[in-house]
């Protein structure tokens, strides 16, 4: 069957790696610029992996949301009336908007708008709470930050996190349960256990000769 991811990126990007019953389509522009060039595919699923993007401001912020809630309505219709389901993908983190900068509550805040959006409109729908998803391969936030040395905070803060396996493996077990909402089973460590496992080299030891 055909999928389209809209958005792209570290997660979609892994995901997409590891279905092989799934032909994937991948957008980068808005889904209504090109949606007249993909009505000849049996699509049957669109996961929406694009996120609130470009420099907010306290006099662009609303624009900004409401272009995404608008981009969301857009899509919402097209995916109603083609039988789509709608694979949306939020953040754990609108659950809780006390103590973050700026930007993350905006973008929390547009998460949880189009979440009760897509609650109150779309027909087919599946909402995946994500929470941090750290891997290896990460190259933004507190990865990178910490493969830069930049990292200024304190080693022993302990955060709530997903390894990015781990998000691949829960996120495609659960889209074969009857569910339209669901979270995933994290992990809490300390910035000095995260920057151990996916930073820090392997130690290597030299073999003791056979005598």
């Amino acid at each position: 069957m055909y999928v389209i991811g809209y958005g792209g990126g570290y997660l979609l990007n892994h995901i997409s790696k590891s279905t092989r019953d799934r032909q994937w389509i991948t957008l980068t522009n808005s889904i209504r610029r090109v949606k007249c060039e993909l009505d000849g595919y049996n699509i049957s699923e669109v996961w929406d992996f694009a996120c609130p993007g470009g420099n907010f401001t306290a006099s662009n912020f609303k624009d900004q949301i409401f272009k995404t809630l608008n981009d969301t309505r857009k899509l919402i219709k097209w995916c109603n009336n083609r039988g789509i389901t709608l694979i949306y993908a939020s953040s754990l983190g609108v659950e809780d908007c006390e103590n973050i900068n700026y930007f993350q509550k905006i973008y929390n805040t547009s998460k949880f708008l189009n979440e009760e959006m897509i609650k109150s409109y779309c027909k087919n729908y599946k909402i995946l709470k994500i929470p941090r998803v750290y891997g290896s391969e990460r190259f933004k936030g507190l990865i990178q930050n910490l493969r830069d040395e930049t990292f200024t905070g304190n080693f022993e803060d302990k955060i709530e996190f997903i390894d990015i396996d781990d998000f691949v493996s829960q996120t495609l077990e659960k889209l074969k349960e009857d569910v339209t909402v669901f979270k995933y089973k994290t992990e809490i460590q300390s910035i000095l256990t995260i920057k151990a496992r996916y930073i820090d080299p392997p130690k290597t030891y030299n073999q003791c000769p056979i005598l």
